[in-house]
């Protein structure tokens, strides 16, 4: 299914009666067998699921400071097109990885979606981006020092900042989101979305429940599915009865 004019690809898990509607955003890469096993087991569990799989301009590189912030905003957008054409009762998020990063931003954004299980995911945003040690985001810190003159990778953060909008980054709905019903699952050796910028989100949103892995992100992101498929979706469950 093909939503709005940013071609927001979707794919939707419907039961036979609906208890609410749980987005869920993936990790970079686009979903995998991972989000297709939530969303089934959610349908299971008696809600919609609805995995965005794409949308226009999701894939765009570029060595400009700038095409973060188009990147983040036509994540946003997507979910925006989403919540345009579907409707709930009790609507969720769920979010893997950069999907947890926007996840956590439509959860500040949008009052009706009212919980949030966000694995691996972390701010500020910039920081996030900065350190990573993701291949694609390596890479642009290795070139972009090179092509800036950026002397440090604090520097090069903070360039960053500067032209990303403070309403994409989901530390700045902090009162909004403590206020909602959010799962975290952290990562304690994540060199990809940092333990540090993890412990943020901690810090920021009180979640309860708060899930750990002494693993990196790539398995605490495995382990999450493997061990706790079954509290995502109590944890839904919970919010609806």
């Amino acid at each position: 299914m093909v939503l709005g004019s940013n071609k927001v690809k979707v794919s939707y898990y419907s039961p036979e009666n609906s208890l609410g509607l749980i987005l869920i955003m993936p990790p970079t890469g686009g979903s995998n067998f991972l989000d297709r096993q939530y969303a089934g087991s959610l349908c299971q569990s008696g809600f919609e699921a609805l995995i965005i799989e794409g949308w226009q301009g999701l894939g765009e590189e570029s060595l400009s400071l700038e095409i973060h912030q188009q990147l983040l905003s036509r994540g946003q957008e997507a979910i925006d097109t989403v919540l345009k054409n579907f409707s709930a009762p009790f609507m969720g998020i769920v979010g893997t990885s950069v999907g947890a990063l926007h996840s956590a931003t439509a959860l500040g954004r949008h009052e009706k979606l009212k919980a949030g299980f966000l694995i691996a995911g972390g701010g500020p945003i910039h920081e996030v981006i900065a350190t990573s040690d993701e291949s694609t985001l390596k890479e642009y810190r290795k070139k972009r020092k090179e092509k800036f003159g950026f002397e440090s990778t604090e520097e090069y953060a903070q360039a960053l900042n500067a032209n990303i909008d403070d309403d994409l980054d989901a530390l700045n709905y902090q009162e909004v989101i403590s206020n909602k019903s959010l799962a975290l699952v952290v990562a304690n050796k994540d060199e990809t979305v940092k333990t540090e910028h993890q412990k943020n989100w901690v810090e920021a949103f009180n979640p309860e429940p708060l899930y750990e892995f002494d693993s990196s992100h790539f398995w605490s992101i495995v382990k999450t599915w493997w061990f706790y498929e079954e509290k995502l979706n109590q944890f839904f469950l919970d919010q609806v009865k």
